[in-house]
């Protein structure tokens, strides 16, 4: 989640920057394309987060356990969703 926040937020403003100085050119139909291209994974971010917030809430045991689980999956989202249906029966269970 952090990685596609940045990575779309660095090219939103080189391309706002850019717009500023010059024409549409070759270098800002490239920064374009990267803009579309981080939209498009930080959609695929936000629907993971969506899947590990509900495994975090079905599996945990407490509420530690769950505030523990809800902080690791917003922060890490895909790791974690990775690692809990890899490592986690309950987790693999809980998506089906």
């Amino acid at each position: 989640m952090i990685l596609s926040a940045n990575f779309l937020n660095y090219y939103l403003i080189k391309y706002n920057n850019e717009n500023i100085r010059e024409y549409y050119n070759h270098q800002s139909l490239e920064k374009l394309i990267m803009i579309y291209i981080a939209t498009v994974f930080m959609i695929i971010e936000f629907i993971l987060l969506y899947y590990a917030v509900l495994i975090s809430l079905k599996i945990s045991r407490n509420n530690t356990e769950r505030l523990i689980f809800i902080i690791l999956s917003i922060t890490y989202t895909t790791p974690f969703l990775l690692f809990m249906i890899i490592f986690n029966e309950d987790a693999r269970k809980s998506l089906a």
